[in-house]
């Protein structure tokens, strides 16, 4: 276990406005900051993401989508019975005693008010804990839209050796050709309603602009694998393509940011959050990673790469990707504004790397011995599987092999088990050829087989039907989790480009 504090003094405790935790496992560190919770008579705030929708849209595959219509359908059978009652539920939450999640439920059943919307607004001014996911603090959009300030606040990473990863996916950027083409359609329709002070035509001027070269960059026969650039020569080709036209880009984006954030407020106030709402959402997105490719100099070159090419994450198409390599950009900007910074995690050495990575001097360390004696632990390093690689695990014999392996194991070791794949996809095709050879039914004779599901919609019930079938219990101790396997570690691809150039 290892804790260090970034920019942490003496004055601490008694200098904080508010705590942000910021983790993924919100409800695990909800239960270990329970006793602190109550020592500062603090009400909390837990945002567990789509967890906090009304049971209207909680099953929708897009949340947000259902939730942006019920809000305005216009026939009363599709309103959203709770949205028009979150301040009821907001004042009863403030003016309460310190409550948890399942207190809310009850507060929401009984009022019958939004959760989400209603801890939105507690968010403001009447919380002094928040336990959030880690894009509230590190996504300025976000935070934004939550109204997070972190002037004066300690802010608490549980699971900080993921803050590397979370905070270069902060700073990047990633659409593909049809979205920013459907953006700029959209902006052209926008800008026939919107006039005066609430006009976007600079905002659709720089769209369609960017769309222009996107479509011009993609029909040049780029290489498969598409055509990366250092932040300044990415800068350079934007910059020459806009002044073609007569515009600056500098200030075309300055002004289109201005637009496009006054916009916002806007359908905000109007509750016209499903009208233009997304377009503008990406546009803000966007802009957001210009202005980080407008700033960047000569010493920061290296931080940023522009992408044109296949995406990442979608279908393949063509797209545009800034990608930020240096997780400092985001994090130390935060560190220096709020009082103090604490990453607590099981796996955060070499810690000399990872505070340059940060770009933080960490003044303050504690690195504690693990919890569980060395006489009741082994660790141990099977070689029969061979090399662990994306080329070897993708081989048929392999899922026959790993499965008489964990056969043999769990035949010998009592109670539960967990066995960790490095991806969704190894685990379908493992389980796929177990439930077709055979080997799948002895497992199951062995222990009882309970996969995590792909989404969190399904994951609280699998982990009932885990504890079920091995004991009472709310985490993996004791019996729980006797022997643990890990096939192979989850590294990101050496032939992704980001790594490439990351080195």
């Amino acid at each position: 276990m290892t804790a260090t504090v970034v920019g942490a003094d003496s004055r601490v405790v008694c200098m904080i406005e508010a705590v942000c935790v910021g983790c993924q496992l919100h409800a695990l560190l909800m239960c270990a900051a329970g006793c602190f919770i109550y020592r500062m008579m603090a009400r909390a705030v837990a945002d567990a993401g789509g967890d906090m929708a009304c049971p209207q849209v909680r099953q929708s595959g897009n949340i947000d989508a259902e939730c942006q219509n019920a809000q305005k359908a216009t026939q009363e059978e599709d309103k959203c019975p709770f949205f028009g009652k979150a301040s009821r539920l907001k004042d009863e939450l403030a003016h309460s005693h310190i409550w948890d999640i399942e207190d809310l439920d009850k507060a929401r059943d009984e009022l019958e008010g939004c959760r989400f919307y209603a801890t939105r607004e507690l968010l403001k001014d009447e919380v002094d804990l928040i336990i959030c996911p880690y894009n509230y603090i590190f996504d300025p959009h976000v935070r934004k839209a939550m109204g997070i300030e972190l002037m004066g606040c300690a802010v608490v990473i549980d699971e900080g050796h993921n803050i590397e990863d979370v905070c270069r996916e902060a700073a990047s950027l990633e659409l593909s050709l049809p979205t920013v083409q459907t953006m700029a359609t959209e902006l052209k329709e926008m800008q026939k309603y919107f006039s005066g002070r609430n006009r976007v035509d600079n905002l659709t001027a720089l769209i369609c602009l960017f769309e222009g070269w996107l479509v011009g960059m993609s029909s040049r026969g780029a290489p498969a694998a598409g055509t990366t650039w250092r932040g300044l020569q990415g800068l350079g080709l934007l910059q020459e393509h806009v002044h073609a036209g007569g515009r600056s880009l500098e200030h075309l984006a300055l002004a289109a940011t201005s637009e496009a954030e006054r916009l916002q407020e806007v359908l905000s106030e109007q509750r016209k959050q499903g009208w233009g709402a997304e377009t503008l959402g990406t546009a803000v997105q966007l802009l957001r990673a210009l202005s980080m490719l407008i700033c960047v100099r000569e010493q920061t070159v290296d931080d940023l790469r522009m992408h044109v090419g296949p995406t990442q994450g979608g279908s393949g198409g063509m797209g545009w990707a800034l990608w930020c390599l240096n997780p400092a950009r985001v994090f130390k900007p935060i560190a220096e504004l709020c009082r103090c910074v604490i990453l607590t995690s099981g796996t955060l050495s070499p810690m000399e790397s990872f505070s340059g990575e940060l770009g933080c001097r960490i003044p303050l360390r504690l690195e504690a011995p693990h919890i569980i004696p060395e006489r009741q632990l082994l660790v141990q390093a099977v070689g029969e599987l061979g090399e662990l690689t994306y080329k070897t695990t993708n081989q048929p014999h392999f899922p026959t092999q790993l499965g008489r392996l964990l056969l043999q194991y769990c035949q010998r070791v009592p109670h539960g088990a967990l066995c960790f794949l490095p991806s969704y996809s190894l685990m379908r095709t493992i389980t796929t050829s177990w439930q077709g050879s055979g080997l799948w039914a002895e497992l199951d004779q062995c222990k009882p087989i309970v996969m995590e599901p792909r989404g969190s919609a399904n994951f609280e019930a699998a982990m009932e039907q885990f504890y079920s079938a091995v004991s009472e219990g709310i985490n993996f101790k004791y019996e729980n989790a006797r022997a643990i396997f890990m096939v192979g570690i989850p590294c990101p691809s050496v032939n992704d480009p980001r790594v490439t150039h990351k080195k």
